[in-house]
């Protein structure tokens, strides 16, 4: 089971650049011609390597290729006649980010479609809730290390059942269901806040926003201090901060749904997103 630890990601950039010296020294390029993963291992681990090959590979200015037996690491299944969906957007990704997952392991499968010639994230989640200890939610997710920005305007389709649905950004420690976290929501009846979990299994916080429904989510990390600003589209912006959340160096961000309902699919729209870094150009 291949969990995505920074000591796995290390070994694997590790044995790249030994590669990218030779290749520098020898004046070669490189193709990656070939790695996949074993069908019989759990999704989610066979995700988060598949990703994490394509996207070390990409960060040496490699071109890469998928390994793919008929039945053994399916990529396209051929009885189906259809993608393998998670290790499809492992390896091209979704917009800026890596992949899309369950978390908490809901009743129901989200899932999340980018459209790139609008820049829009259809994502849809089930779940029970994102509360107490634990959460069940749909998440699209990218690693980051350090200080950024995540930023998106977003809103539900149609009424929806539980109006405590929820959609927003998260930044966890993990993809565990007990996982450290912040995260900016919007709820169905419109309630606004920053929540947050300290540590594992601990409970959550909660800081609401003096401003109902909003429209336009930022989410700033700033060390172990993070401000949310929030806004409808034309209005001015409220601020929320929390300070001494220890989240850890490499965190998971980006962007969630939670239907608040084991038994329903709920779905958001979220558009103009963007992930900055200090010192990076805005896209």
């Amino acid at each position: 089971n291949w969990l995505g630890t920074e000591e796995e990601r290390a070994a694997i950039r590790d044995d790249f650049a030994r590669a990218a010296d030779w290749s520098r020294r020898e004046q070669r390029p490189i193709l990656l011609g070939e790695f996949g993963a074993y069908d019989r291992a759990p999704m989610d681990a066979r995700v988060r390597y598949t990703a994490a090959v394509a996207r070390t590979a990409e960060s040496f200015g490699w071109s890469w290729a998928y390994w793919q037996f008929d039945s053994d690491f399916i990529l396209y299944d051929v009885d189906r006649n259809a993608w393998v969906e998670p290790i499809r957007d492992a390896l091209v990704g979704i917009g800026v980010f890596t992949t899309h997952t369950d978390v908490g392991s809901p009743l129901l499968a989200g899932a999340a479609t980018h459209y790139r010639t609008t820049g829009i994230y259809a994502v849809s989640g089930a779940g029970s809730n994102m509360r107490a200890d634990r959460d069940e939610f749909h998440f699209v997710w990218r690693r980051m290390v350090g200080d950024f920005t995540i930023r998106a305007e977003a809103h539900f389709r149609g009424e929806g059942v539980d109006p405590h649905r929820k959609l927003g950004l998260m930044v966890r420690t993990s993809l565990e269901a007990d996982s450290p976290h912040v995260n900016a929501v919007v709820h169905g009846d419109g309630l606004t806040s920053l929540q947050y979990r300290r540590s594992a299994s601990g409970d959550t916080g909660e800081v609401k926003a003096d401003l109902a429904a909003a429209e336009i989510l930022e989410l700033a990390r700033h060390g172990d201090r993070y401000a949310l600003s929030v806004a409808r589209k034309g209005g001015d912006a409220v601020t929320l901060e929390l300070d001494s959340i220890p989240l850890g160096r490499v965190v998971y961000v980006g962007l969630f749904v939670c239907s608040h309902n084991p038994e329903v699919i709920e779905e958001a729209v979220f558009q103009d997103v963007r992930v900055t870094m200090p010192g990076a150009p805005v896209p």
